[in-house]
């Protein structure tokens, strides 16, 4: 991680996504964080579905836990997948992130 403090982490993508990790270690980073803030999201091609893969995911994870995520991504979330293979799993982390933005998701409590 680049920086801690409390319950916020903050992560370099590449750190965070991709290289390979267990969901599993998704789930303990949601339990153990608020927040957690991931910088340098890149747009995803066939050449970066693996950890477009791990993206989602860990996105997966967070909304479950009601993680406040806060991303700074190369493009707007509707253009971050560009390939097909993982498009019906993508338009679920999409909606997600999406919802994440609302009001509504920011006010729920975190589920450790």
């Amino acid at each position: 991680c680049k920086r801690r403090a409390a319950q916020v982490i903050w992560f370099d993508f590449e750190a965070l996504c991709g290289e390979q990790r267990a969901v599993a270690d998704y789930i303990e980073i949601g339990r153990a964080h608020d927040a957690v803030l991931i910088s340098a999201v890149p747009q995803f091609n066939v050449d970066r579905e693996d950890p477009a893969l791990r993206f989602v995911q860990m996105v997966d994870e967070f909304y479950d836990r009601q993680v406040k995520l806060v991303c700074s991504a190369a493009v707007p979330i509707i253009e971050l997948y560009e390939g097909e293979r993982l498009r019906a799993e993508f338009a679920r982390g999409e909606s997600r992130l999406i919802e994440m933005q609302s009001e509504d998701y920011l006010a729920r409590e975190h589920h450790a």
